[in-house]
């Protein structure tokens, strides 16, 4: 990729952006004639910015699109991959890692272990980890535009810590020591957080008129969660809200992580089954869909009642839509509707639960929200 030309004003580059933005969000090339009568702006100003955008590599010629008569005229198409971000996402047991292009679709992925020890766990190492996987994946470090990295607690920016709910989780692993060690851009933030910028991405897509207002609520090794109102994540004052997985859902109940008793994290987090049971949530979930274990029957059963109790205590809170993401949730998708029964038989003002829903890619949601950060300055750079 080539260095954009500086624009005499900033009207000339807010032409460009606005040209560059409609070939990069069609579907399908878009002729300058298209673009010209989209932005009402003219052939030569349309001509000029697409030759500025196609040498600095950001665009090129798509295929001839079909016309009714004489020569079809020529596409153009953004090349998304001439620039990426990267996210990490760390639980407590791995780290989960994402290239992503300018259109947040991956390009490539990797998983690995992360130590048992919590002291072990550092910026230094993920560093490491994160370089072997861009030399693995042939990935071109000059085209990276930073590293998002999602937590499973809130992140004190100010302190340079993650919050206290992470600790026994991540050890002395703080977003300074992050910075640190990282040569790149870097970005900190909660699963929760990022979880839910990538279904609100995927909201205003569905709803580009009037985006819903929606909860997210994450369900893997940890519990967490954002809220989102008017376009906007509500983070509270102590940039802690949407800790859901410290709501209360059976008092004097399991002691979770933080160090108290009955907390939704300790009844619905994918380590639960691990503890618990012993296994992996592969081989939980193959043996519960073949009936081979009541044991497995009765846990599964716990963990959706206080599953339910969480959303149900949420909904009245908020009284909007609720979205599930996190890597328990797609194993969730066969027990929804016995999900929204357990939630209606606690709600006394109505039986309908059609505001429950799982996100798109509750899996990869975090990974993919959390390189949102980069890929968006980038966009309105142009």
């Amino acid at each position: 990729m080539n260095e954009l030309k500086q624009t005499l004003t900033e009207r000339r580059r807010q032409t460009r952006n606005r040209v560059y933005r409609c070939i990069f969000s069609a579907d399908e090339p878009v002729s300058k004639q298209e673009i010209a009568g989209g932005l009402g702006l003219s052939l030569p100003t349309v001509h000029q910015n697409i030759t500025e955008l196609m040498e600095a590599g950001l665009v090129r010629d798509g295929e001839r699109k079909m016309s009714t008569g004489g020569r079809p005229p020529m596409g153009y198409e953004a090349d998304e991959r001439v620039r990426f971000a990267a996210g990490i996402l760390l639980t407590a047991d791995r780290a989960d890692f994402l290239a992503a292009d300018l259109k947040q679709q991956p390009i490539a992925r990797k998983t690995v272990a992360l130590p048992k020890g919590p002291d072990d766990i550092t910026g230094e190492l993920l560093k490491e980890e994160l370089s072997r996987f861009f030399a693995e994946q042939e990935l071109d470090e000059s085209r990276l535009l930073g590293v998002g990295v999602s937590v499973p607690a809130a992140a004190d920016m100010e302190n340079g810590k993650t919050g206290p709910s992470a600790v026994p989780l991540l050890g002395d692993l703080s977003v300074r020591s992050l910075m640190r060690a990282f040569p790149w851009k870097v970005q900190v933030e909660t699963a929760g957080s990022s979880g839910g910028r990538a279904e609100w991405l995927a909201e205003q897509r569905r709803h580009p008129e009037q985006p819903e207002d929606f909860v997210f609520l994450s369900l893997d090794n940890e519990v967490g969660g954002s809220v989102f109102f008017g376009g906007k994540p509500y983070q509270g004052i102590h940039r802690r809200s949407a800790e859901f997985g410290h709501l209360c859902v059976e008092p004097r109940g399991l002691r979770c992580r933080c160090g108290r008793k009955g907390c939704l994290e300790a009844y619905c987090s994918t380590l639960r089954i691990g503890e618990r049971i012993g296994t992996t949530p592969d081989r939980f979930f193959k043996a519960l869909t073949n009936g081979e274990n009541a044991k497995y029957a009765a846990l599964w059963l716990d963990l959706l009642n206080h599953l339910a109790i969480g959303i149900h205590n949420i909904h009245m809170a908020f009284d909007c839509r609720i979205v599930l993401g996190g890597r328990l949730t797609e194993y969730l998708m066969p027990y929804m509707n016995e999900l929204r029964d357990l939630v209606s038989e606690l709600d006394p003002f109505s039986e309908d639960t059609d505001y429950l829903a799982a996100a798109q890619n509750p899996g990869e949601g975090a990974l993919v929200g959390v390189t949102w950060h980069f890929i968006s300055d980038f966009l309105d750079s142009i």
